[in-house]
């Protein structure tokens, strides 16, 4: 299965050997859920734990800036 970043599936597979592919929508995550304007304030890659994925990590910046962040 492939879902977007909030969670909508986009693609199922059906149980046997198969290739499944999606469109990932960046823009899906400007908002806090689809349909609002809430802007989004968790910034998903800056907030990651690098420490868990260092060996296949590499430096990267999110596609859109997220709003303002709550301290």
């Amino acid at each position: 299965m492939i879902a977007d970043p909030i969670a909508h599936k986009l693609t199922k597979g059906c149980g046997t050997e198969e290739v499944i592919f999606a469109g990932l929508n960046p823009d899906r995550i400007k908002f806090m859920t689809c349909c609002t304007k809430t802007p989004m304030t968790f910034d998903h890659l800056a907030d990651r734990n690098l420490a868990a994925y260092r060996s296949i990590l590499t430096p990267a910046k999110s596609r859109f800036e997220p709003g303002k962040r709550d301290a």
